[in-house]
């Protein structure tokens, strides 16, 4: 099961739809509640850089579809299939990742995912800069 929510927050922290959002990321009901997805098509490339609370602090560049079909079944479990683009898309490839044991450091080069691990071997996960990093790695 994954959930994502990709909608900004205003300055009350309460979720809206935004105007830079795609047109097909628009179409889909956030909270997105996904029970046993899968991506059975993906269109374009685009790239976008990511990070991840499993591996804090670090951010690569990587390379994803651009616009996504997802099959998945909802609350109910009833199958549905929705198309998505833009970060939705791109949030939806990350979480999947995870189900299948990957993180976004599996995507980038030899070099550049060993450059990253060998930090994390040698110093340890970097200290949370700001009060915000240090509650999101509390939680």
């Amino acid at each position: 099961i994954v959930v994502i929510d990709t909608r900004p927050k205003d300055e009350e922290g309460q979720r809206y739809n935004h105007e830079e959002m795609g047109e097909l990321e628009k179409k889909v009901t956030q909270p997105l509640v996904l029970i046993n997805p899968k991506i059975i098509k993906g269109y374009g490339k685009t790239t976008f850089d990511e990070g991840c609370l499993s591996v804090p602090s670090f951010y690569e560049t990587v390379e994803r579809y651009e616009e996504i079909e997802v099959e998945t079944y909802d609350l109910q479990g009833k199958k549905k299939t929705f198309k998505t683009d833009r970060l939705l898309a791109i949030c939806i490839q990350h979480e999947l990742d995870h189900l299948e044991g990957k993180l976004f450091i599996d995507h980038l080069s030899f070099l550049k995912s060993n450059k990253i691990k060998n930090q994390i071997k040698k110093h340890g996960y970097p200290e949370p800069k700001t009060e915000k990093e240090k509650v999101e790695r509390k939680s």
